[in-house]
């Protein structure tokens, strides 16, 4: 039995992969920003679509640990 690729198939794992590759050289030259505090949802989720952001989920102030 000789199998033939599907092209639709391959070609979806083609786009597949290059979306993979696009997204992850996007978030390497994303800035990173830090948000300390919380702030409203739609803020927060605009943030991570421009930024990779870390959020403080503890809504507490952090210490400087020296």
């Amino acid at each position: 039995m000789h199998l033939v690729p599907d092209p639709v198939y391959s070609a979806t794992l083609t786009a597949i992969k290059d979306l993979t590759l696009m997204s992850e050289a996007r978030d390497k030259t994303r800035p990173r920003v830090i948000v300390s505090r919380r702030l409203p949802e739609p803020i927060e989720t605009r943030m991570a679509e421009l930024f990779d952001i870390v959020l403080n989920p503890d809504d507490q102030p952090y210490r400087l640990l020296i």
